[in-house]
């Protein structure tokens, strides 16, 4: 077994990672929604439903509202990533495995951070697709495909946070 700062080292990078494929979406985000601006109808579709297919529909100012969501979640978990004390753990948080814990759990949140994102990000430019005719709505595998993901980045973090380290 490695010891403990080659590991704390190694996880340094993954986080940095997370961090740029976070900022990356972002960036895509609100660069596709300024790129495309110009020319998106007057209306677009603001929901979608289980099947996928857009089932509300307003004006394109609405659009502001998930890149505005996206830069306030992105904001928060940040904060929340370095304060990972405050938080609730389904387990005890002791001297012995605190570092540890923090260190988990603060690589969960910047991955999750960064899967949220992105999931905006797609959200916004399937809209736009959509409203420009390009698309018909979502994938009819979108919602399984995002709680398989999300739920599988919590149940390895709840497998590798359990374990005695």
């Amino acid at each position: 077994m490695e010891p403990k700062s080659q590991r704390t080292k190694a996880i340094m990078p993954v986080r940095a990672a997370y961090e740029i494929l976070a900022l990356s979406g972002l960036a895509f985000e609100l660069g596709t929604m300024i790129y495309k601006w110009a020319v998106l109808p007057t209306v677009i579709p603001t929901h979608f439903g289980f099947s996928g297919q857009p089932d509300d529909w307003s004006s394109k100012t609405w659009l502001f509202l998930l890149p505005a969501l996206t830069v306030l979640l992105y904001i928060g978990l940040t904060w929340l990533s370095r304060y990972p004390q405050k938080l609730n753990y389904p387990w005890r948080i002791a001297e012995r495995n605190a570092a540890r814990q923090y260190r988990v759990i603060g690589s969960l949140i910047s991955l999750l951070k960064a899967e949220l994102v992105w999931l905006f990000a797609f959200i916004t430019w399937q809209a736009i697709r959509v409203a420009l005719g390009q698309a018909a709505g979502l994938w009819i595998a979108f919602l399984p495909i995002v709680l398989v993901v999300i739920g599988g980045t919590v149940i390895i973090y709840l497998y590798v946070a359990s374990r005695d380290g």
